[in-house]
């Protein structure tokens, strides 16, 4: 075994196939018997990001799944440590044992600056670092008047929106009573 070479091939692992394993090699020369640990690991998918904004500000939630063993996360703020701040919730899907993770931070200060996210899985040396760029246009209010609409930027276009679907809406009924009306 010191010069030769000896493979293991498992088709269709499970966590359950994690153990010790003992290889024995008979020859003309001898035997030999070599035993050794077998861990299994997963990667965990490519983390998806949703954001909703607060009344105070911005909650960011990052989730990763199909994973295993359990990750190590990390959040920082312009490289500034906040994982304390964050909260994270592992679910363990109980047919495959493998590690769904949510983390999620609210954030009330929102300034220009970068968001860190990290997660690692060392049996497998997979390290996903992911930056989110924060901007927030709080600058240039403060020289503005007071009485702002801080929502109009989202809220202007879907009153806009649905006003086109309800004048489309209306079209549409017309179209379809001038076609009845010359059917009959």
């Amino acid at each position: 075994m010191a010069t030769g070479n000896a493979s293991l091939k498992l088709d269709r692992v499970t966590l359950q196939d994690a153990g010790v394993y003992t290889c024995s090699i008979s020859t003309n020369i001898g035997s030999q018997k070599k035993s050794f640990r077998v861990n299994i690991a997963a990667f965990f998918s490519e983390p998806r990001l949703q954001f909703s904004m607060l009344t105070g500000g911005l909650n960011l939630v990052v989730t990763s799944d199909g994973g295993y063993p359990s990750p190590k996360l990390q959040w920082l703020i312009e490289n500034s440590d906040i994982t304390d701040q964050t909260h994270t919730h592992l679910l363990k899907d109980t047919q495959t044992e493998l590690y769904n993770v949510s983390s999620w931070i609210n954030l009330t200060e929102i300034s220009n600056s970068s968001l860190t996210f990290i997660l690692l899985n060392k049996p497998v040396g997979q390290h996903i670092r992911r930056e989110i760029q924060l901007y927030s246009d709080k600058t240039r209010r403060e020289g503005q008047s007071a009485h702002r609409c801080h929502g109009c930027s989202i809220l202007i276009p879907v009153i806009l929106l649905l006003i086109v679907m309800g004048l489309l809406f209306v079209f549409i009924i017309r179209r379809r009573t001038e076609r009845t009306k010359r059917l009959t």
